[in-house]
């Protein structure tokens, strides 16, 4: 394949939806698959196997990752294991490569300025919440139709063409199409250091969304000010239920209102409306609406992603909100949490059961 210059792996992007940015060119061909080992004499222990393929020579390609690790928490020293590990396997292997990480300790500021300055990196994840779109009004995401075709037929065949067709965003392609969110975890992050307080009992997945209740209504009885769920429209809890295998379909930010309900059984698409799992939660939000527990406008925000954290669970204007992925969230959020309010604490919950299997 033909290198790709920097500036040209500096255009690539994600997924139509959400996803990791990819460029970069790909390493040389693996080496031949090594000679099978001997077997082990009679009363010799058994050895580990050999890798597949000979170990990889030559210059090390180096990928760098933005932000582009999922379901562990974003520190360093949780992801550099994770890196070294796939670098080592993926070098036995034949594949000369070697994965680093890069974490931003200001997102809102310093992602855009990856691209402004010319940074070498090779992936970052990205979503139409982040800056996906803007960057690609601007030009700066490289249309992948062309390597589709060059260098990715039998990925392309195992997309599909219908699928792939799907993730084009005027006349091009920006990313590789995934499954991603189907099955991941959805639910609360909240304030753990008021539950306490309170004597609140705490929210289980048994109890689902209702056993949150008792501690919305002890802070909105007692902390003055504070919003206790901070409801946000394009993420709110009726998106999230206990045991749904359902997708949606979304244009932009604008939910259709139309549902595949359960796919684990068939492709019917449904009225949204006629799904009950949504329309039982949409009461339960529509109730704690009328008992002053969610805000009663819509949220204002400081930037162009609508996160209920930056701006309302962190400088302690809410004491709970919906997050994806929260059961592992919360742990990088309570760090972001204490710079604001050294006292606080934070916990997530997932809703869906998706952790535990059910």
């Amino acid at each position: 394949m033909k290198k790709l210059s920097r500036r040209e792996v500096l255009r690539v992007m994600s997924v139509g939806s959400a996803g990791a940015l990819l460029a970069a060119c790909v390493p040389a061909r693996p080496a031949a698959p090594a000679a099978a080992p001997a077997a082990p004499a009679a009363n010799e222990p058994a050895k580990e196997a050999a890798p597949t393929t000979a170990p990889a020579k030559g210059a090390v390609q180096k990928i760098t990752l933005v932000e582009s690790w999922f379901g562990v928490p974003q520190f360093k020293e949780s992801i550099e294991p994770i890196t070294t590990a796939l670098s080592k396997k993926a070098q036995a292997e034949g594949l000369n490569v070697e994965f680093s990480s890069l974490l931003l300790d200001d997102h809102e500021t310093k992602y855009p300025v990856l691209y402004a300055s010319g940074a070498d990196f090779t992936m970052a994840f990205d979503a139409p919440w982040y800056k996906m779109t803007s960057l690609r009004t601007q030009g700066a995401l490289l249309a992948l139709e062309g390597l589709f075709d060059q260098h990715g037929k039998k990925l392309k065949e195992e997309v599909t063409e219908s699928i792939y067709k799907a993730n084009f965003v005027g006349e091009h392609i920006y990313g590789i199409p995934t499954a991603y969110y189907y099955g991941g975890t959805g639910g609360v992050i909240y304030r753990e250091d008021l539950r306490a307080k309170y004597n609140a009992p705490a929210p289980t997945l048994e109890g689902g969304w209702p056993s949150l209740e008792p501690f919305l209504d002890a802070v909105a009885k007692n902390e003055k000010g504070v919003i206790p769920f901070g409801n946000v429209t394009t993420q709110s809890l009726t998106g999230y239920h206990r045991g749904t295998k359902g997708w949606g379909t979304q244009l932009g930010p604008t939910n259709t209102g139309v549902t595949f309900a359960d796919v684990t059984k068939d492709f019917k698409i449904i009225d949204e409306e006629d799904n009950t799992p949504f329309v039982d939660t949409a009461k339960l939000l529509r109730s704690w609406w009328e008992k002053g527990y969610v805000n009663k406008t819509d949220l204002t925000f400081s930037g162009s992603s609508q996160n209920a954290q930056v701006d309302y669970i962190f400088p302690g204007k809410a004491a709970a909100c919906v997050e994806n992925e929260p059961d592992y969230k919360w742990v990088d959020q309570n760090k972001q949490m204490k710079s604001s309010l050294k006292d606080a604490e934070l916990r997530g919950l997932d809703m869906k059961g998706e952790r535990a299997g059910n």
